[in-house]
């Protein structure tokens, strides 16, 4: 299952930040490690997604099994931020986790 966005086609600058996310994440890989985390942090409107979903459409290749993305918990002014349990339920469907086994609660779905 991939639920990455598309790839922009007018992706430019950010060489160092995705030298680095790349560089890390396949480092991790070849170490045999099993996950390396990335938080990227900045004002609104910066490119912070179009970064993220850049680096995973050039990571891909290496995950050939899955891709999922979630959009933000703390979302733009004016939106309702998602709830830790809801992220949690999409995440875990889109895993493949039939809605009726998921928890009620979200330790339950942490757990999971």
């Amino acid at each position: 299952m991939c639920t990455l966005p598309a790839d922009t086609t007018a992706f430019t600058g950010r060489d160092p930040e995705l030298d680095h996310i790349l560089g890390s994440v396949v480092g991790a890989a070849t170490a045999g490690g099993v996950v390396a985390i990335h938080a990227i942090d900045g004002m609104p409107g910066v490119g912070k997604t179009a970064l993220a979903v850049h680096a995973a459409h050039r990571l891909a290749d290496r995950f050939p099994r899955r891709a999922v993305v979630r959009g933000p918990l703390c979302p733009h002014p004016g939106q309702t931020p998602t709830a830790p349990a809801a992220a949690l339920a999409a995440l875990l469907a889109a895993d493949g986790v039939d809605a009726r086994y998921l928890p009620d609660t979200l330790d339950g779905r942490a757990v999971l």
